[in-house]
């Protein structure tokens, strides 16, 4: 009886376990998320951690010159009031001292997700608050931010790649999926229903 009684406690035992590494998997798989308080406004902020990278070739100045547009999602949540952009930060890699060629300023930014082409008007974000919501492998020159709507995000989430193009006054610069996936945008997305517990597992505030 008491050999049984030990058995029986081990295979609880190694099926917590079981489950504990399973629910730890799951969370280390979860896209990282930030939420801040913005003291001066009283607004929310939840943000990815990493965005999506897109680059444009220079190949003709260097094999490794680009330029790059970093694109994520932003929830703004004043009081349950909630309201969404696209965070774009632009950084190069490209030595502008060997090239007249110099990417527009963009009013607008264009997106192709899914065979749906998206035209969205583009402002500078240019505070503290734009600088630091996401975190990137080069420094960034310049953001800017796009208001769109959940439903947005959602197609932009569920598309297997994204092509952008800034548009300016005279021309536009196409931008293609270097790495990441806007499917991990579903996170924030479905970020008003998940629960206080559940969001424990991906999230983390600043």
């Amino acid at each position: 009886m008491h050999t049984n009684s030990v058995a029986i406690g081990s295979l609880r035992v190694a099926a917590v376990l079981v489950v504990a590494f399973l629910i730890a998997g799951c969370a280390s798989e979860s896209p990282l998320m930030s939420e801040r308080l913005d003291e001066r406004t009283g607004v929310t902020i939840t943000a990815l951690d990493v965005p999506v990278t897109l680059a444009r070739e220079a190949a003709d100045l260097a094999y490794s010159s680009r330029d790059y547009a970093f694109v994520g999602p932003v929830e703004f949540n004043r009081m349950g009031q909630r309201s969404y952009y696209l965070w774009v930060g632009m950084a190069t890699t490209v030595d502008r001292s060997r090239t007249r060629e110099a990417p527009p300023k963009p009013l607008a930014l264009s997106i192709l997700a899914a065979g749906i082409p998206i035209v969205i008007e583009l402002e500078e974000w240019n505070d503290e608050r734009g600088q630091t919501l996401y975190q990137t492998n080069l420094p960034v020159y310049a953001t800017y931010r796009a208001a769109v709507s959940l439903d947005i995000v959602k197609l932009l989430a569920n598309a297997d790649t994204l092509r952008i193009g800034l548009e300016g006054t005279a021309e536009s610069w196409h931008y293609s999926t270097w790495s990441g996936t806007s499917q991990e945008w579903l996170a924030l997305a479905d970020w008003q229903v998940t629960t206080p517990a559940n969001r424990e597992a991906y999230s983390r505030r600043r």
